[in-house]
């Protein structure tokens, strides 16, 4: 396997364009805490990467462990595109973990939504993959979904969570705060994103 690791050391008005250039030539764009803690520099890696290029996002915690292999993963879905897109580009790490918990935070069964019985559709496609999927509809009890999404992948212990980015505007995420944002902001297990 060949890679290669990029640091960029730049000004802050011409950063963005900097790591999308580079974003456009690389598989993974890997964010640290560094970048996570800093709100402007953390905005200008997103936009670059998630935004103009379509990179994914390796989104590392302050701490502990983090692997390309993971064996427990806890994916996101919500039925949009984003999510779709998240799945595919992680595949290869989703058939070869050990366990894949597909979660569906207050679930709509109707047709426009996550349809008659939520996440079943991904998860059979993930299957079709040779990925091991279990399926889980939990109900926020009206807390946030960022919530709901930590907190259920810290109880189970998963190594990664893997998940869309941006499914409402940037704008409406900055105005409302959004899934996105937050994690963005925090969150102590490994995210996968993609846009």
């Amino acid at each position: 396997m060949s890679f290669e690791v990029n640091h960029i050391y730049d000004d802050r008005f011409i950063i963005e364009s900097n790591i999308g250039t580079r974003a456009m030539y690389a598989d993974l764009v890997v964010a640290g805490e560094g970048i996570r803690s800093d709100v402007e520099l953390r905005k200008a890696a997103i936009a670059a990467a998630a935004f103009n290029v379509g990179t994914p996002l390796l989104l590392m915690p302050k701490a502990g462990r983090v692997t390309l292999r993971p064996k427990s993963v806890l994916l996101a879905w919500n039925s949009r595109p984003q999510a779709a897109s998240a799945v595919k580009a992680a595949i290869g790490m989703l058939k070869d973990a050990d366990t894949v918990r597909l979660i569906v935070v207050d679930p709509d069964a109707s047709y426009f939504e996550n349809g008659g019985e939520p996440g079943a559709d991904m998860a059979t496609f993930l299957s079709r993959h040779d990925a091991n999927v279990l399926v889980e509809q939990i109900a926020s009890g009206q807390g946030p979904t960022e919530d709901v999404i930590r907190q259920h992948a810290l109880e189970l212990g998963c190594d990664m969570i893997v998940m869309g980015a941006y499914g409402h505007s940037r704008l409406r995420e900055c105005i409302f705060g959004g899934v996105t944002a937050s994690i963005l902001e925090k969150c102590d297990v490994p995210v996968f994103m993609v846009r």
